[in-house]
């Protein structure tokens, strides 16, 4: 069987041969990239550049001025709004597996871009 990446890596060595380190490839994610290196290091028989090998996310932060916010400060600021919303509202410690949890399924609705009003709907009856 041969895998997706590995077609890919085949495909773009035979078009660009050593002219491939003149591309910029964007990948999903850091594992994707790093499986598509594995399998055009493979097919290469003597040294040659790579190509620039990106996340989506490396991409757009490098068009950007913005930063990145990091887990930590999105977690406070889920817990304020949280605070706000709740009567009696759980310590931050109680709050941070499933605030952890809630930021990571935000990630995946906004990645696939999935329809949050239809997914989270009956997220307030929990």
């Amino acid at each position: 069987m041969i895998y997706f990446l590995d077609r890919i890596s085949q495909s773009l060595y035979t078009e660009f041969g050593n002219t491939l380190n003149r591309h910029c490839l964007v990948f999903p994610n850091r594992r994707a990239g790093l499986y598509f290196t594995k399998y055009l290091a493979a097919r290469i028989e003597k040294p040659v550049w790579a190509p620039s090998i990106l996340t989506i996310n490396d991409l757009f932060r490098s068009y950007s001025s913005l930063q990145t916010a990091g887990d930590e400060i999105l977690l406070f600021e889920l817990y304020k709004v949280y605070r706000k919303l709740k009567k009696s509202p759980e310590s931050f410690d109680e709050f941070y597996f499933w605030g952890d949890m809630l930021l990571n399924d935000f990630d995946d609705v906004d990645k696939y871009l999935a329809n949050a009003s239809l997914l989270f709907s009956n997220v307030q009856d929990l």
